[in-house]
């Protein structure tokens, strides 16, 4: 079951769900449709986050739903 706290206004919150390992989460934002290789002030995107955060299963699910798996931080 998808976290309720990590809901925006338009559905889950890419960043939130990353961070948090939130899977379901990451399969219902893409499905919306929306920007999955978004990019933080820094240059970071949700993957990043989730890499570092050592979410494996986040990562094949981001991947596996077409974010850039080679994306660099700029």
């Amino acid at each position: 079951m998808t976290n309720p706290d990590i809901l925006d206004a338009e559905g889950p919150n890419i960043w939130d769900a990353c961070a948090t390992g939130d899977v379901r989460a990451v399969e219902c934002y893409a499905r919306s449709g929306r920007d999955l290789n978004c990019r933080d002030p820094t240059g970071c995107t949700p993957l990043h986050v989730a890499a570092e955060a050592g979410f494996s299963d986040v990562v094949r699910a981001m991947v596996a739903a077409g974010a850039d798996a080679r994306g660099s931080v700029v």
